[in-house]
């Protein structure tokens, strides 16, 4: 099906589409474009995981610019990554962990890891490879962490309508890009910590717990749940 793309605003500052390809994926051209805001500073609103995000690159000020954005100064921020390359940059796994994430990775599950050169042991830091082509796309593009937060602003409504998302964020933010077929509701992402050596469910989403905990205790106790 041909797909459509509107810019009723800017040229590129708002995009359109119907579907995505088959394969998951949009045009390379788009790809490039969303690449080059985030790679100057700027943000992008778009699909991550099917819910819509504000996704920047992995910087402190990035971090302060999308918190001011959506009024949350405190706010923690998930890492989106391309590979484990890119996990070993930012954070520390063993071989029972880095297992456990193969099992787990590509997908809709947030982990929480042990941060890279935090020699107390006490830092965190929360990461995820996305299943979605088109940000795996992105992140190859990118070659460097992004963070998000869900598309909302100073409540936890998470926007999903397309004029809503417009609206909201039409004079915030560089780029919108929607993909029509994937406004609609969606699960969050499960959260799950596993930094200190057990697991924890923060957050039951998309993924079931009992899904996880299958995958986690592998070859391990149950008494390691808590």
């Amino acid at each position: 099906m041909k797909r459509a793309v509107e810019m009723p605003l800017k040229e590129h500052e708002i995009i359109v589409l119907k579907k995505l390809k088959k394969d998951g994926s949009i045009e390379e051209s788009i790809i490039e474009k969303a690449a080059s805001i985030l790679r100057s500073g700027g943000m992008v609103v778009m699909p991550v995981d099917n819910i819509y995000g504000i996704v920047g690159m992995a910087t402190p000020e990035m971090e302060k610019k999308i918190s001011k954005l959506i009024g949350k100064p405190n706010k923690r921020f998930v890492r989106l990554i391309a590979n484990y390359r890119n996990l070993d940059e930012i954070a520390r796994i063993d071989k029972f962990q880095f297992d456990f994430l193969h099992r787990l990775w590509p997908g809709e599950v947030t982990v929480i890891l042990p941060k890279k050169n935090d020699y107390t042991k006490q830092e965190e830091i929360a990461v995820r490879i996305p299943r979605n082509k088109l940000l795996s796309l992105l992140l190859e593009y990118m070659d460097h962490p992004l963070i998000y937060s869900s598309a909302f602003r100073k409540t936890r409504k998470i926007y999903y309508k397309k004029d809503e998302i417009i609206n909201a964020y039409r004079d915030r933010v560089d780029l919108i890009l929607i993909i029509e077929e994937l406004c609609k509701r969606h699960p969050e992402p499960t959260i799950i910590n596993v930094s200190k050596e057990k697991l924890k469910i923060v957050r039951e989403g998309k993924v079931h717990v009992e899904e996880i905990k299958s995958l986690y205790f592998l070859g391990k106790d149950d008494d390691y749940l808590y």
